[in-house]
């Protein structure tokens, strides 16, 4: 298993002093970028690329139109990128005449079909054992059925296809739908997980709070996000226990190794940049690191 940290500034200036290390930058799937981070260690792509919308393949939700296939692939032969990602984000809008209910019967049956639909026209074009899916964040612009853990399983399983595990998402998904967090996480398909995603969780209040609402960050109206638990921070101790956890899990032969855990602290943008603390990142990068190439699977018989 690699060890992965977004890109950023502040990231890069610890890998070229020497005081941090990863095996991995992860990058945006911006093509500018690219060449900037191959400079200074190895990269892969994470790709913006939705289903269940019911276009039949994924949505670019970067882009927002069906996707260039083209592009992607060049992308991901300059980074060596192995594996598809596509998020499991039905967009509200494309739904107007649904409940946006996880547990719906009519709801989930709409959604499951499409999502499906969706990813195997992903499948014709790459092949089932290039494609994972994440699951969600739990947002008022998705189908909030994407965050039941039944409708994440069944759709990977359906579609015979690997698993990304946000754990950030799989704890703020429980807390939206009222269920204990590991209590969630054992519900996924953790045993076709291929890639896996570590952030910290923080309310947006305080000093944080204040430092954006003086920058106005330009990606969105941050008093959308006022006192609501985001991810994307740096780690608690909280958030360090829980990942212990998910790598006992990994240890223990219960969750499949993935080939990288991506620390996705940091990146490009006004908030991004806001919101990360060099100094925090500084101590958190080498402890990751550690952890990570800590995990020792055990053989099995």
């Amino acid at each position: 298993m690699q060890f992965a940290v977004n890109y950023s500034e502040p990231l890069v200036k610890l890998l070229q002093s020497g005081k941090a290390e990863v095996d991995l930058i992860k990058l945006p799937a911006w093509p500018e970028l690219i060449d900037k981070a191959l400079d200074v260690a190895p990269c892969y792509i994470h790709l913006p690329l939705s289903v269940g919308n019911g276009f039949g393949d994924a949505y670019d939700t970067e882009k927002k139109k069906k996707v260039d296939w083209d592009f992607i692939e060049s992308l991901m032969k300059r980074t060596h990128t192995p594996i598809v990602n596509v998020h499991l984000a039905p967009e509200a809008t494309f739904y107007p005449a649904l409940e946006n209910d996880p547990w719906n019967e009519e709801t989930y049956a709409r959604i499951f079909e499409e999502t499906v639909r969706d990813i195997e026209g992903v499948i014709r074009l790459c092949g089932k054992e290039m494609v994972i899916a994440e699951n969600p964040f739990p947002e008022n612009a998705s189908v909030n059925v994407n965050s039941n853990p039944n409708f994440v399983r069944n759709v990977i399983e359906e579609t015979d296809i690997g698993f990304l595990l946000d754990i950030s998402h799989a704890r703020l998904s429980s807390r939206a739908l009222g269920l204990g967090e590991f209590e969630y996480l054992m519900q996924l398909p953790l045993e076709r997980t291929q890639e896996i995603h570590i952030t910290g969780i923080k309310i947006l209040e305080g000093e944080l709070l204040e430092k954006l609402l003086q920058n106005r960050p330009k990606e969105f109206d941050i008093t959308e996000f006022i006192g609501v638990e985001i991810d994307h921070q740096s780690m608690s101790e909280d958030d360090f226990g829980f990942l212990e956890r998910v790598y006992l899990l990994i240890q223990n032969g219960i969750c499949r190794e993935p080939w990288v855990a991506s620390m996705e602290h940091g990146g490009i943008g006004s908030f991004w940049e806001l919101s990360l603390d060099e100094r925090v990142l500084a101590e958190q990068v080498p402890r990751l690191y550690n952890m990570t190439h800590s995990v020792k699977v055990k053989e099995v018989a």
